[in-house]
């Protein structure tokens, strides 16, 4: 019925029913084909007042679940056409919040909508992300009625940084391995699990230990640097006093003495008493050390006659107190036979063992008589006097009368008669015969 009392029939197109989200707003719109008509919209199908007017009706939304019904009426019919619009929850998406270590990637997974953007820009339900430290993802989804938003926090733990410091030892010693920095410890080759261990081996050696805390970890390598501790070896020795020992040193890179604190790796000492000597050899930081013992001879004594003897004699040179004999003739007996013609000294070396000596022998020789005798012929039965000269003293077989310094008396002789004389000069004589 219009303004002037007849009834006119019209037309209104309204929005279809809406089904959203809550908080969601949603756009309702209406014509009419009634002329000079307004569109008003009420929240019932009677009386109450417009809540808008205008072909279009915006609403903020439902902050609570359920059925609502918005009526759009042109003025002044009494006919308002219902929309009906369902509220639903919302969209309920399920995203991971995973906790990693850093340095690791981490897959983030969202559902509870049929599309996706990502505060990163991805537009995929699952992105692959590697956070430095604790970070907040934003997810919006869409369905084909509502929207939501959700967060995804990729919790970062920091990797344990685990320490050990490297270590140089000897051959033959053990090395203590500390680890710092972790709760919980593993060794490899070893398979230790303690922070500390003790290792002992024979070539330079890399150790790895694995640090935990909570689900992280982290590696550390250490080598454990082996120096070969030097291999010696010292020879005692047995000198005569004042020879030189001679020492030479291997199995280390350096070397130092005692006594002495000489460097080298021959060494020489001539020690007026038996005395210790000490090895100190050094590789690198590796030491060992060896001792010998210098040990003074006893002396030797050689014993050697001097004989004298009588020109054109020969005599015999007997040393003693060695074991082993050079005289300056050549022999190497501890006895020669010598003749000499005159004077002479003869010289001997001898040792036993590494000890020697020298003596000399003088072999005096003594010049024989030359015998000079004054002939007598004489009457028989006359006494018969002979002069000898060339000898301090006198022999005459047979016997004669009488013997006077040089001059011998003879009895009277009946006959021709031999006399043997023999002169003697202390040591030596000689005989004439007549």
């Amino acid at each position: 019925i219009d303004s002037t009392g007849v009834i006119t029939n019209y037309t209104l197109n309204a929005s279809p029913n809406q089904t959203v989200c809550t908080s969601q707003s949603f756009t309702l719109t209406a014509t009419s084909t009634q002329t000079s008509s307004t569109v008003s919209w009420y929240n019932a199908a009677f009386g109450g007042t417009a809540i808008s007017t205008g072909t279009t009706y915006i609403s903020s939304g439902y902050l609570v679940a359920g059925t609502y019904t918005v009526y759009a009426g042109v003025c002044p019919g009494t006919y308002r056409q219902p929309i009906i619009i369902t509220v639903t929850s919302g969209l309920s998406m399920v995203v991971n919040s995973p906790t990693i270590c850093a340095g690791q990637t981490t897959t983030l997974t969202v559902s509870g909508a049929t599309s996706y953007t990502w505060s990163s820009g991805a537009i995929t339900n699952s992105i692959v992300v590697n956070p430095t430290s604790t970070s907040i993802f934003t997810i919006n989804g869409t369905s084909p009625t509502c929207s939501g938003t959700q967060t995804a926090i990729v919790n970062v733990i920091p990797n344990p940084t685990v320490s050990v410091s490297s270590v140089t030892i000897c051959s033959g010693r053990t090395a203590t391995l500390v680890a710092s920095g972790a709760s919980s410890y593993s060794w490899m080759p070893s398979g230790f699990t303690t922070s500390s261990i003790i290792v002992s081996p024979t070539v330079t050696t890399n150790y790895t230990v694995i640090g935990t805390i909570g689900i992280c970890t982290n590696t550390s390598n250490v080598n454990v640097t082996v120096i070969n501790t030097p291999t010696l070896s010292l020879a005692s020795q047995t000198i005569c006093a004042g020879q030189t020992a001679t020492f030479n040193a291997t199995g280390a890179a350096t070397y130092t003495w005692v006594p002495g604190l000489t460097t080298g790796t021959i060494y020489t000492i001539t020690p007026t008493t038996s005395t210790v000597i000490t090895l100190i050899g050094a590789n690198s930081s590796c030491t060992a050390q060896a001792t010998a013992s210098v040990t003074i001879g006893s002396s030797i004594t050689i014993s050697v006659n001097s004989p004298t003897i009588c020109a054109g004699q020969s005599t015999t040179l007997i040393a003693s107190g060695a074991l082993s004999y050079t005289w300056n003739t050549g022999a190497i007996t501890n006895s020669i036979v010598v003749n000499p013609s005159s004077t002479s000294v003869y010289t001997i070396s001898a040792s036993s063992g590494l000890c020697s000596g020298l003596n000399t022998s003088t072999v005096l020789v003594n010049p024989t008589p030359a015998l000079t005798v004054s002939n007598a012929t004489i009457c028989s039965g006359s006494q018969a006097t002979l002069t000898v000269l060339g000898a301090s003293s006198l022999t005459v077989s047979p016997t004669p009368l009488s013997i006077t310094g040089s001059t011998i008396v003879y009895a009277p002789l009946l006959s021709n008669t031999t006399y043997t004389i023999t002169g003697s000069n202390g040591f030596c004589s000689s005989a004439f015969v007549g």
